[in-house]
């Protein structure tokens, strides 16, 4: 029984067939219908047809079933809230609502994980048990199986199913986000030295630079996009353009700075708008 203990223990199962990315560039974003518990986001270009984010959940246990010689399996499946609410029903009725039927949790969310306790509980019930991740079905976000080593209705299987139902012990946690504005990635030190070899910046002992604003302008519009952050053969971004001249001081129509560590690469982060967050153990 030890080596079998311990064999068990040790064995860890993973079978994830769940990869869904949260992927809205086909979704109008603007026209979202927020509601207690879900969002409709259209597809573009319709207002019937799109898909659901669910921002609450609800554990479901199944029966305890044999799963081979000696062993039991229960599964614990998270459900969203809204499936046939009232409010969500109403919803779909009242204007013709086509689901898309798609799962839009990002693949790196958090789905299922049974918790510290909980993995402590059913050790301290005597239990030699595994853990199976199942990815959702939609609209199920996941489901955890857990398998263990015991005779049906047994003392022990019935404390563990009671812990199950009146106990938070499996987690779900994801957020999505729209981006607004992409992050701005600028090589200023390099693009200094471009346009110091071109000419049209003069250099002194210490990093001052100092050129014409026509030249620097006219010879820094000619570079590598990818000096301004900018991916295959994009034309440099208004943004980008503004933050490289931004940080130059005008004298005149001579622009001039000074290269030090804080601005030789210069960096503004993407502003992102928060769509669903999703933080619970059930």
């Amino acid at each position: 029984m030890k080596k079998l203990m311990f064999f068990c223990c040790a064995m860890v199962i993973s079978l994830i067939s769940f990869n869904s990315h949260a992927d809205l560039s086909g979704y109008d974003l603007e026209k979202r219908k927020i509601f207690s518990d879900f969002i409709f986001l259209p597809i573009t270009g319709s207002d019937k047809q799109g898909s659901f984010l669910y921002t609450r959940y609800k554990k479901a246990l199944s029966t305890p079933t044999n799963y081979a010689t000696g062993w039991r399996s229960i599964s614990l499946s998270l459900n969203p809230a809204a499936i046939n609410s009232t409010e969500y029903n109403q919803f779909i009725l009242d204007n013709g609502i086509l689901d898309n039927r798609k799962n839009l949790i990002p693949a790196d969310a958090t789905l299922c994980q049974l918790s510290t306790e909980a993995r402590r509980k059913i050790s301290e019930l005597g239990l030699v048990f595994t853990t199976v991740f199942l990815g959702g079905s939609y609209p199920k976000a996941c489901s955890l199986v857990i398998r263990y080593y015991t005779t049906a209705l047994s003392a022990q299987e019935k404390a563990l199913v009671d812990y199950l139902t009146a106990n938070s012990v499996i987690s779900l946690s994801f957020r999505i986000e729209e981006q607004l504005s992409p992050a701005i990635n600028v090589s200023f030190s390099e693009i200094l030295f471009e346009l110091n070899s071109l000419g049209a910046l003069q250099k002194d002992s210490a990093n001052n630079y100092q050129g014409p604003l026509s030249a620097v302008t006219y010879h820094a519009a000619q570079l590598p996009s990818s000096l301004f952050g900018e991916a295959g053969s994009l034309p440099i971004s208004f943004k980008a353009w503004e933050l490289f001249l931004n940080t130059f001081t005008l004298s005149g129509k001579i622009l001039k700075v000074q290269l030090t560590s804080s601005n030789e690469f210069l960096s503004v982060p993407a502003v992102r708008e928060e769509i669903i967050n999703v933080n619970a153990t059930l």
